[in-house]
């Protein structure tokens, strides 16, 4: 399922980025995967500020 392989995507550049030891990458990456799960989980729901 699409949604499946967006989530693990998401895991998965988290992970990466802690491994090259890039905290910059790996805070963006969490910031657009928790964003996709927002988005998920509440589709009408406005971005926060």
């Amino acid at each position: 399922e699409l949604e499946n392989r967006i989530s693990f995507a998401g895991h998965k550049n988290v992970f990466e980025a802690i491994e090259r030891h890039d905290p910059e990458a790996a805070g963006q990456a969490m910031r657009e995967h928790l964003e996709n799960a927002r988005r998920k989980f509440n589709p009408g729901q406005s971005k926060p500020d």
